[in-house]
């Protein structure tokens, strides 16, 4: 298996194309540790992204009671690299 190939080198395993709540239970089971696809959103800009990630941070600091000092539904800026990597879903944390 390919999960397994990439693990051995050391490697984690980013999965494409997640479309349904099943397709991300059995890469779940399979060790995959990351993925992207329209279960978690479509395909957007560049700049349409930062505002939703800041969206989604906002809403997780809500959750969590955390909004101080932050105007609200103000994206958060960051570089075009931490918005790629936060734009993946790490299982683990879910």
């Amino acid at each position: 298996m390919i999960v397994t190939l990439a693990h051995s080198l050391g490697m984690d395993v980013v999965a494409e194309g997640i479309g349904t709540s099943v397709d991300l239970e059995g890469l779940r089971e399979l060790g995959c540790e990351f993925g992207q696809g329209f279960l978690f959103a479509p395909p957007m800009a560049a700049q349409a992204v930062e505002q939703w990630l800041g969206q989604r941070e906002l809403s997780e600091k809500r959750r969590k009671g955390k909004t101080r000092g932050k105007q609200e539904g103000e994206p958060r800026r960051m570089g075009k690299a931490k918005r790629a990597h936060q734009s993946l879903v790490r299982w683990a944390a879910q």
